[in-house]
């Protein structure tokens, strides 16, 4: 089994900002090819991190390449960011503003689900920033 070899490695990268570039190129390389349940919790433990960066490059992973169980992932994640940053959304840094808006792209740009017109409309009603609202592709 390749995993532990793969956790390993990603282990070694850390979670900092400086690392995290380097665990975005190596997971981003293997998903291309090859995508499991296995990379999914991998992933599902990065997009739960307080590190704005480690949780958006699995995002964006997640919507390109997961199915249609990472959707669920992507809506709880969502759904903890909004609970976490309801009423005081204007003192959340660029970082954190970003991350509501890559999880929404994730979800509206996936290749495996596609969201209806009043989908599209509940996750756009419901962002709490501009970046997120503007994200949401027009129907």
């Amino acid at each position: 089994e390749t995993m532990p070899v793969i956790e390993r490695e990603l282990g070694a990268f850390g979670f900092g900002p400086d690392q995290d570039y380097q665990a975005y190129m190596f997971l981003n390389s293997l998903t291309q090819g090859y995508y499991s349940a296995r990379i999914r919790s991998l992933l599902a433990k990065r997009l739960e991190s307080d590190d704005p960066h480690v949780a958006e490059s699995a995002a964006s992973m997640m919507g390109k390449r997961g199915g249609a169980e990472d959707r669920t992932l992507l809506e709880k994640r969502l759904r903890r960011w909004r609970d976490t940053w309801q009423g005081r959304e204007s003192s959340a840094s660029g970082n954190e503003n970003r991350l509501e808006s890559q999880l929404v792209s994730a979800l509206t740009r996936a290749t495996a689900w596609k969201l209806s017109s009043a989908e599209l409309e509940s996750l756009r009603q419901g962002c709490l920033t501009e970046m997120c609202r503007a994200s949401i592709p027009k129907q």
